[in-house]
């Protein structure tokens, strides 16, 4: 063979190898790499979620994140989004998103102008300075792999990231990897569950660094009646020492630090005008108690402001001052707070403002973990007998009353000096539905009925909404709530007490045609239709997680039968009662005075039980479920 020809057939040789081993090198995160067990349950693979966090000063923090996801099926294809906020206190940069396919190989590069900004305002604000990119990289050859790179500014430690191995149900992990690096002077507080900080860790000269990594994290079905999730998996929290915001300077190594640092940002800020100081003293002049008050200074203030939510900079932790919610008549929940604080001191009573985590959030505090995990703020108002929690940014609710967006949790309490943790009440037995009806049956198995139904404790505020609605939404609603297969609302009226344990009622007038089923010379009766146990929790053949019922709930039910004339019972169903620690059910029928009534009372225990006795508490509901289908057998006399 002549030189020429050699060497053209090695260079031809060189660029095939070179191309293919270039092509190999450009290959990441092929599908056929992750391992088998990962893929039992899963939508989804993580295939890498790498933070590292980079503690400059207590006024600048830099995050760096790798985050690859495999999606599997359709029903993940969200997961492949990524939404990101940022505001005042943090900016985004060098975002890089590339999508593979099954192989392994780059399919797509996003381009930056594909990537959307937006303002990232909810229904209640006006005018905020938060934004968020978002970025879809609209593929959906399954499986495919989707990796974005990106880097967080922050100019303030107050807000330190925190990390967690769960990524949602049906999503497995194959690697994720957490690092802290700051100067070694600076005293990080650290809070982990069920993850210990690696030992090997180490950083650059004059730095420390902490790394905490989980590989092969399996996929989880969620399961009934579960824990919150940030009860059950590896977690890290971080809290700083000293940090600064916005030319403000703070200290989190305790509650009561962070809580003067809040009220430090809010002191000056009730400058409520004189006359509106002298309007309440007179309005409160003949008052018997200081509930009473209490109660007309926050109506007062109700009546006068609405809720809107202005977040620019640090004003999502500081307040406008009275003066100015006094003239506009809004604000958001610190100004609302503020300035009810206000009223409220004009008429010589004391109240603390009180940051909570609203929603659940409230699961994530740590008593012995100072951390900011609020994102709502109430009043505290000690009384000598009592203590009264008011919701500032609602318009409608009772004085006293907390819902269950804000009840049975920790709060702190923002003092000059003295701040410290305390908890807002719980709803325990008067967390319940009583219904009573009268049902007036006719020999063709149709009925007419007028139910009467109220919602107490943290119901209440649930159904609450039933009464603010236009008339269009609340009969929609109405309809929604009833649960007899076939009935027409003749009419309604609902009627709210405001005391301080209030209840909300709803009376109904109903035509119900096939209500009973004729067979013959008998009527079948099915008791109750009105408040029926509809799902079970579905079954589990191997329950990982334990069984918690988070509130206590109560329904008591009494339904009178108006017989048909000509007809009389020929059988009822048995009498059921059980007891046990998941709750307590009782159910009797029986005549009374000429006419059929049903008793019914269902419990449940707020608690918390092992995994293994989760069929046992599924047993317990079928039972209650069937107790409700009973049916009885009214025969021509």
């Amino acid at each position: 063979m002549q030189p020429g020809i050699k060497c053209i057939i090695f260079l031809i040789v060189f660029c095939f190898i070179t191309e293919w081993a270039l092509s190999k090198e450009q290959e990441k995160y092929p599908v056929g790499k992750i391992p088998a067990e990962l893929l039992d349950n899963a939508n989804s693979v993580v295939r890498l979620d790498e933070t590292a966090v980079e503690l400059l000063s207590p006024s600048k923090i830099v995050v760096k994140r790798t985050y690859a996801i495999t999606i599997l099926k359709e029903s993940a294809l969200q997961k492949s989004v990524l939404s990101i906020g940022y505001g005042k206190f943090n900016k985004i940069s060098d975002i890089e998103a590339v999508v593979y396919n099954s192989a392994g190989e780059r399919v797509k590069r996003i381009k930056n102008e594909d990537i959307l900004d937006y303002s990232n305002i909810d229904n209640g604000t006006v005018y905020s300075d938060f934004r968020q990119k978002n970025i879809d990289p609209k593929y959906q050859l399954f499986p495919f792999t989707v990796e974005y790179v990106y880097t967080t500014t922050y100019n303030s430690a107050f807000f330190l990231p925190s990390w967690t191995v769960f990524n949602g149900y049906n999503t497995s992990v194959e690697k994720s990897v957490f690092t802290v690096e700051m100067p070694e002077a600076y005293a990080l507080a650290i809070n982990e569950n069920k993850i210990s900080q690696e030992t090997n860790a180490s950083g650059t000269p004059g730095k420390k660094t902490c790394r905490w990594s989980v590989s092969n994290f399996k996929a989880r079905n969620p399961e009934p009646y579960s824990p919150q999730e940030d009860e059950l998996f590896p977690w890290v929290y971080m809290a700083p020492t000293d940090f600064e915001m916005d030319g403000y300077s703070g200290n989190m190594q305790s509650w009561q630090n962070l809580g003067k640092f809040i009220y430090s940002l809010n002191k000056e800020v009730n400058n409520l005008p004189k006359e509106r100081s002298q309007q309440i003293q007179a309005l409160v002049k003949d008052c018997k108690n200081d509930y009473e008050k209490v109660r007309l200074i926050y109506e007062f203030a109700q009546q006068k402001n609405r809720y809107i939510s202005v977040q620019v900079g640090i004003g999502g932790w500081q307040s406008i001052d009275a003066e100015k919610v006094d003239r506009l008549s809004y604000g958001d929940c610190k100004a609302l707070s503020n300035y009810t604080k206000s009223l409220l001191e004009a008429a010589g009573i004391q109240a603390t403002y009180a940051l909570v985590g609203a929603g659940d959030q409230s699961f994530s505090i740590d008593p012995m973990f100072p951390k900011n995990s609020f994102n709502h703020m109430i009043l505290c108002v000690p009384l000598r007998q009592d203590t009264i929690w008011l919701e500032c940014t609602n318009s409608h609710l009772p004085c006293g009353y907390l819902g269950d967006f804000t009840d049975d949790r920790y709060v702190l309490l923002c003092e000059e000096n003295g701040s410290h943790l305390a908890k807002t009440p719980r709803f325990g037995k008067e967390n319940r539905i009583n219904t009573s009806g009268v049902v007036q049956l006719d020999a063709f198995g149709n009925a007419t009925a007028q139910f009467q139904r109220s919602y107490q404790g943290a119901w209440y505020g649930n159904y609450l909404g039933l009464k603010l609605m236009d008339e269009t939404d609340r009969q929609s609603a109405i309809l929604r709530l009833i649960t007899i297969p076939s009935f027409k609302v003749t009419n309604y009226s609902i009627h709210e007490d405001k005391a301080q344990k209030p209840s909300l009622n709803l009376n109904l007038n109903l035509d119900l045609p096939h209500y009973a089923t004729l067979m013959g010379d008998r009527i079948i009766l099915k008791l109750n239709q009105s408040n029926v146990i509809t799902q079970v929790p579905r079954f589990v053949r191997k329950r990982e997680f334990e069984v918690e019922i988070k509130r206590e709930q109560l329904e008591n039910d009494t339904i009178t039968y108006q017989l048909p004339e000509g007809y009389r019972v020929e059988s009822l169903p048995p009498a059921i009662e059980i007891t046990n620690d998941f709750g307590y059910y009782q159910c009797t029928a029986a005549m009374r005075d000429g006419n059929l009534v049903l008793i019914r009372q269902m419990e449940l225990y707020k608690g918390t039980k092992s995994p293994e006795r989760y069929n046992e508490f599924r047993e317990f509901m079928e039972k209650m479920a069937a107790a409700d289908n009973a049916k009885c057998v009214l025969v021509k006399i």
